[in-house]
């Protein structure tokens, strides 16, 4: 919660939307990134390094999401072997879908994609402080 807070307070100059849009480009999903990053209310006054901490902040959020959603989704599996599983490996648990009978897709599947996704934008908007001329 403390990345929340300091890229709440965090006011280090104007990120206009050129900023945004450039390391949306440089991102594997661009819609993904525009409407995650540049629809953040905290992007518009952030520089590179506070686009950074938002996008670690978003990271955590929907890790915190994700872990919120987990006891539901447990609740829900008819199947004893994917409960098990599911809760020892976040592999196993995707792998557990695709294994035998008919194939599925973890419910998590997509919420794990979001995650690499920002990490995506935590390591663009790094490089980004690094390279900076």
């Amino acid at each position: 919660m403390l990345v929340v807070a300091a890229c709440s307070s965090f006011n280090g100059g104007e990120a206009d939307q050129a900023l945004i849009e450039r390391i949306c480009k440089q991102s594997q999903d661009y819609g993904f990134c525009m409407s995650t990053l540049g629809n953040d209310p905290r992007s518009g006054t952030a520089d590179l390094r506070g686009l950074a901490l938002i996008s670690t902040s978003l990271s955590i959020i929907q890790i915190q999401d994700t872990l919120s959603r987990l006891p539901d989704i447990i609740k829900q599996s008819t199947d004893p072997l994917a409960i098990q599983n599911g809760t020892n490996q976040v592999i196993d648990c995707h792998n557990i879908f695709r294994r035998e009978g008919p194939i599925a897709t973890s419910p998590i599947a997509g919420d794990d994609m979001n995650v690499f996704k920002l990490a995506e934008l935590i390591l663009i908007a790094i490089d980004g402080l690094l390279h900076r001329k």
